[in-house]
């Protein structure tokens, strides 16, 4: 952790973000402090750790899609008993119904 670029920075950020976030030195979240206060000790426990701030920007934008994919209805997340996450996929299709001729 904290030497490389996520294999899926491209992926999860433009590319003028994975520029900065790789190289400017500045802290990932400082930015959001006021509208998300709850995050910001994630972030420093995740730097304790060895995480750059490159591939904490990543990991928000994983959580950010994920809770988006769970909101239009493609993903459930289930939480396990040690506090980690499940994902199962839906089939979004499943629900609509058939039209007959």
């Amino acid at each position: 952790m904290g030497s490389g670029l996520p294999s899926d920075a491209y992926d999860l950020l433009p590319a003028g973000a994975v520029e900065h976030w790789a190289t400017s030195g500045e802290r990932f979240g400082d930015h959001v402090a006021d509208q998300l206060p709850a995050v910001v000790p994630w972030f420093d426990e995740l730097r304790d750790h060895g995480m750059s701030e490159i591939e904490i920007a990543c990991a928000f934008a994983r959580i950010v899609r994920l809770e988006h994919e769970q909101w239009l209805g493609l993903i459930e997340l289930i939480e396990t008993p040690d506090g980690g996450a499940i994902v199962v996929e839906l089939d979004p299709f499943a629900e609509l119904p058939t039209l007959s001729a």
